[in-house]
């Protein structure tokens, strides 16, 4: 240990030890006191810093708060929890279910012989169509095509042929699924420039996984 001189140098001002067994630390010039607090607690100031290789950073922690999210959602989702397995909400179950479908719709055909259409389902949905009803309210009919129209192809599911009186309808009882940009169209042959038709359909609405 050296001997302590009366008076040591910080860097800023003339300072005394109070007892000449203060620790001194050598900075590689001079012989300096420890300072510390005011509570008496020694104070230590880092002036540079680098973080090791791996170091989790503020971004990385944001990510991690950001998944932990994510899994804060999923869990939401389980039926069950605290099994031996996770059972998601709605698995026992065939299809998604948005609500029932009913729409009837009534316009001039396009012509002699002529057609009218129902547009199928906006875009996110899809539509399990299970009765579709045609009629000619106007003029007699000799047969009805239903067709699913997709772009501009068509695709005839059923045919109706018998001598239909002005009302009388025709029905379609089998499952028709419809995506968006679909149409279901009803050929009246036997109807006449003007005629009024219908088309009413029955089923579901369902939707697509996101």
């Amino acid at each position: 240990m050296p001997l302590i001189e009366p008076h040591l140098d910080d860097g800023a001002n003339k300072v005394s030890p109070p007892e000449p067994r203060s620790a001194l630390f050598f900075d590689g010039t001079n012989w300096r006191v420890a300072r510390v607090s005011a509570t008496g607690y020694l104070e230590i100031d880092v002036l540079t810093s680098t973080l090791p290789a791996g170091a989790a950073t503020e971004a990385t922690l944001a990510s991690v708060d950001a998944y932990l999210g994510l899994i804060a959602v999923l869990w939401n989702c389980l039926r069950t929890v605290g099994t031996d397995r996770f059972m998601v909400k709605g698995e026992d179950q065939l299809h998604s279910f948005k609500e029932t479908l009913q729409a009837l719709t009534t316009t001039q055909v396009s012509g002699a012989g002529g057609y009218i259409e129902r547009p199928g389902p906006s875009a996110g949905e899809v539509w399990c169509v299970t009765h579709i009803m045609a009629v000619d309210y106007t003029s007699a009919t000799t047969h009805h095509e239903y067709i699913k129209r997709r772009d501009t192809t068509d695709y005839e599911f059923d045919r109706k042929t018998q001598a239909f009186a002005a009302e009388d309808r025709s029905f379609h009882h089998h499952l028709l699924w419809l995506e968006e940009g679909d149409t279901i169209r009803v050929t009246f042959a036997g109807s006449l420039a003007d005629d009024w038709c219908g088309i009413e359909i029955v089923g579901y609405s369902m939707t697509k996984e996101t």
